[in-house]
Formats: structure tokens, C-alpha cells, sequence
């Protein structure tokens, strides 16, 4: 679900990038710049849903902690955060000067934060065998998004 969701806010993106750089029409004869911004509110909107998606989860697991197979865990989190960072690097440039690329960038950054802390927890989990630490890191993913969706507002 998660990687759908950043293959639709990725998409989203590249949508808004081709329409705002279309020429503008009789109707709209200011082009249709406004696109990315409105994609831009729709990716911070979608991610306040998913910060409180993962609250709730992550206080129904802490409530009742399940076995976890944190191999598997870590394998998918290294995978995730290197291909984050590839990401993050390629759009870095970019958001700077473009409110659209920017929203795609804090999107990634939040991801590959995420990803650290799922080694973390896959770390923590199998040495100490301390499943609770599942549920804690994912609220602290959630605090994250919260945190870089602010500092992207700022």
C-alpha cells in the first residue's frame, strides 16, 4: 500500500509538471501553473491521512504487539531507503525553485526516514526479541511526515 501510494504522489507530480508547462488557452490565459500547487495540497493532504493511518496502527500494535519477522523486515527497509536516497538526490536540485518537485521531495525524505527506522526496529527486534518497538518507531514515522510537512510550509 505504501509503495502505491508513493507511485499515485509521484505520478500526481509528473502530471503537474507536464500541465503547468502548457501554453496558456483563451480560457486559461494564465497557463495552468495553479496545477502544482494544487497537486502540492492534494500529496500534504494525502500524507496527514497516512500520519494518522500510521497512529492508529501503530497504537493497535503496541496495544497487542505481534510476532514480527524482522529479517524480512530489514531486507525490504535497506531496499527501500537506498532507492529513497537515490531518489531524494535526483529531485534535490529541483525542489528548491518548484513548489510541486518540492512536495515530491519531502515526500521521499519522509520515506527514507521511515526506512531508518524500520532498520532500526528490524535491528532492535532481532536481538532483543522486543516487539514493541514496532508500534513505537511507526508513531515516530508519523511524527516525522507531521514534522517535514510543517517545515515544508515554513
Amino acid at each position: 500500500m505504501h509503495v502505491l501510494m508513493d507511485v499515485v504522489a509521484l505520478s500526481l507530480n509528473l502530471f503537474a509538471i507536464y500541465i503547468s508547462a502548457l501554453p496558456p488557452t483563451e480560457i486559461m490565459t494564465y497557463g495552468l501553473h495553479r496545477v502544482e500547487v494544487f497537486v502540492s495540497f492534494i500529496n500534504g493532504a494525502s500524507l496527514v491521512v497516512i500520519s494518522l493511518f500510521i497512529f492508529y496502527k501503530s497504537y493497535m500494535r503496541f496495544l497487542d504487539p505481534p510476532e514480527v519477522e524482522s529479517t524480512g523486515m530489514l531486507v525490504v527497509a535497506v531496499v527501500g531507503l537506498v532507492v529513497n536516497v537515490v531518489v531524494a538526490l535526483g529531485l534535490h536540485g529541483f525542489a528548491r525553485t518548484d513548489l510541486n518537485v518540492k512536495s515530491a521531495f519531502l515526500h521521499v525524505i519522509g520515506d527514507a526516514a521511515a526506512s531508518v527506522g524500520v532498520i532500526a526496529a528490524a535491528v532492535v527486534m532481532s536481538f532483543t526479541g522486543f516487539n514493541a518497538i514496532d508500534p513505537l518507531i511507526s508513531a515516530g514515522i508519523g511524527l516525522i511526515i507531521l514534522w517535514g510537512l510543517h517545515a515544508g510550509c515554513a
